[in-house]
């Protein structure tokens, strides 16, 4: 008896036809992981919440501000959970490019 984890099904997926992939699979995960994260901070918090943010050099999936003016920046990464040396290299990369996106956002000059 044979079985395929569907965890493995997705990654083997995502390697065959990663185009697809990122159009199908990874567009329906970020909005979930931003769901989620909004249904969290509204339960513990006051928080003024905003899903995609659009600027000029791009987007952050959801900025958070409380109401003293804290500011959160999130941006949500659909990946996998990593299995191995590899996949968790790739998760860094995914971190390290969502890390990039905030930082990009942070330089930018204020302008009113």
């Amino acid at each position: 008896m044979n079985f395929l984890h569907l965890r493995n099904a997705v990654f083997a997926f995502s390697t065959l036809d990663a185009r697809t992939y990122a159009n199908h699979v990874s567009h329906e995960l970020e909005p979930v992981l931003i769901s989620q994260a909004i249904e969290f901070l509204r339960r513990s918090h006051p928080w003024f919440l905003r899903p995609g943010y659009d600027y000029a050099g791009g987007e952050i999936d959801l900025v958070v501000v409380g109401e003293t003016g804290p500011v959160l920046l999130i941006q949500a990464k659909g990946t996998l959970p990593p299995q191995g040396a590899r996949l968790t290299e790739r998760l860094a990369d995914r971190i390290r490019e969502g890390i990039g996106q905030v930082e990009k956002f942070r330089a930018l000059e204020v302008t009113e």
